[in-house]
């Protein structure tokens, strides 16, 4: 058995392997792949294959993992790179703090420690050069994130040193770090509407901020932290006492809410994993893309693109299932429109594109969860009549329970660029009552659960779920729908009349 050292980057989405180790190890033939990758160099590199399902041993573990073949100069040290898709086979977890790595199979685990590594490096003399790219490219994935923080905080100190008496022999001012002509030259390198600079300082403050929408009387919005920085929607006629305290559980628990992607953690795998189990009489299909218009074209795009940042796919070179993408109009958060009487009712626009899957196929293959669900005209029965109420919807649910590794390939997905996939499921919301609002915020930081900012209301007294328009005095029927069922157009024909039905018997309660 041929043994290697590996470098376990993050940094990259697959695991790569130079074309003369494959030849010196003898691997069986490839697979042919059409994939293109960009390496550290900024260079396009066509992979030659794919050599799938290669026995890797690390310690006492044995794993199976797909690599691709790319020509290359290997280095002689070190010739494996381990992507995310193995680190997250393994479940590694990197401890900074202590400098180790952990491997993980069920109960078990290896842990190995990084010092070593970084002496390692040390020695390299004339290849030194060559891992300062890499360096590099990660850099300028993650300044942006790194310079917002870098901004905020030098703004506060900003705050905080303007704040002393023009003394600088305070004792408020810790002496080994007071160099006023470096600081000064510091902020105004930092401050000054600089050309130069990867990214503007007012664009990188902008980043804190989110569209804020207009509300309904009853709500409004509230701030967390600083001014106009993480926004949630409260009640307007609470008292101040009252939003002070809503407040500060919020703050208290902020981990339990989202407002980008990248906030959202997903739920520790030992916690929970689907499992997807497949009916014995169907067999596996590979779908292809459909042809798509330009401007669904960009929005996949940016979708993958978006996902593949979150770390929340990787691509894939080949899968018994294959599943096409689609683009159907997305809605935001609520807001209030004007309709054709000139009255005020709360809606929810539609704001941009969803990228969905479409999986019907490989859901008529899939085993169902008999699981007895409530009916949600009752469940809302049950809730109209109390004073507040909390309405909670989970930030993109999809990807916040993830999938049982060994069914992630049944996932994958195909778009007009490669074959990804996806490591995470459908999630759907929970609404729970006011009074446990702390409980379940507490609940939500300790499964790594987050909430959308913009669809959650906290401690109101009456809000709308599912087309029904919920308070103290009972059940009302949502405004915004019965618009809807009035622009109807006259049914022509059988589905047309069974369509029109349903809208009407959704609302019978209410003639």
């Amino acid at each position: 058995m041929a043994e290697c050292l590996a470098l376990a980057d993050l940094g990259a989405s697959i695991n790569l392997m130079p074309f003369s180790i494959w030849k010196r190890l003898s691997l069986p033939d490839l697979t042919p792949t059409y994939m293109t990758l960009k390496l550290a160099d900024r260079l396009l590199s066509r992979s030659v294959g794919v050599a799938e399902d290669v026995y890797v041993k690390v310690g006492s573990f044995h794993f199976s993992a797909d690599f691709v073949i790319v020509d290359f100069d290997a280095d002689p040290q070190v010739p494996l790179i381990l992507g995310r898709s193995f680190l997250k086979t393994v479940r590694a977890l990197i401890d900074v703090f202590e400098g180790e790595l952990t491997l993980r199979v069920g109960k078990e685990a290896i842990t190995f420690n990084l010092d070593p590594t970084s002496r390692y490096l040390a020695n390299y003399s004339d290849m030194t050069a060559k891992r300062i790219d890499v360096i590099d490219m990660a850099c300028k994935e993650y300044s942006q994130e790194v310079l917002v923080f870098l901004i905020d905080f030098l703004l506060e100190e900003v705050d905080a040193f303007c704040a002393i008496e023009d003394d600088p022999t305070s004792p408020k001012v810790y002496q080994p770090y007071l160099d006023p002509e470096g600081d000064i030259l510091l902020l105004e390198e930092f401050l000054n509407d600089d050309l130069s600079l990867p990214l503007q300082i007012k664009e990188i403050i902008c980043l804190k901020f989110v569209e804020l929408k207009d509300l309904p009387p009853y709500l409004e919005y509230a701030f967390i932290e600083g001014d106009n920085k993480l926004p949630v929607i409260i009640a307007k006629d609470l008292s101040v006492e009252d939003k002070t305290t809503l407040i500060t559980v919020l703050k208290s628990h902020k981990r339990a809410i989202a407002w980008k992607l990248s906030d959202i953690k997903g739920i520790d795998p030992e916690f929970c994993t689907h499992k997807i189990l497949i009916e014995e009489d169907f067999e596996p299909t590979v779908q292809h893309q459909r042809r798509v218009n330009p401007k669904i074209h960009d929005v996949i795009k940016q979708e993958v693109i978006k996902l593949l940042d979150a770390g929340l796919i990787y691509p894939i070179s080949n899968s018994h299932w294959v599943s096409p993408v689609h683009c159907v109009p997305k809605k935001g958060g609520f807001t209030v429109v004007k309709n054709e009487d000139n009255e005020l009712i709360l809606t929810r626009l539609v704001t941009g594109w969803r990228v969905c899957i479409d999986y019907r196929l490989f859901n008529e293959a899939t085993r169902k969860d008999h699981f007895p669900l409530p009916f949600m005209d009752q469940m809302l029965e049950r809730l109209a009549g109390n004073q507040y109420y909390c309405f909670l919807d989970s930030f993109s649910g999809y990807f916040q329970i993830p999938i049982d590794p060994k069914d992630q390939e049944k996932m994958t997905f195909t778009t007009h660029m490669e074959r990804l996939l996806i490591t995470a499921c459908l999630l759907g919301y929970k609404m729970l009552q006011a009074r446990f609002r702390e409980r379940m915020l507490k609940r939500c930081e300790d499964t790594n659960l987050c909430l959308s900012w913009e669809k959650s209301h906290f401690v109101v007294k009456e809000g709308i779920d599912v087309g029904h328009k919920i308070s103290k005095q009972g059940i009302k029927v949502d405004k915004a729908k019965v618009d809807v069922i009035t622009k109807l157009p006259h049914p022509t024909t059988v589905k047309g009349i069974r369509s029109f039905l349903g809208h009407a018997g959704f609302y019978r309660r209410f003639i």
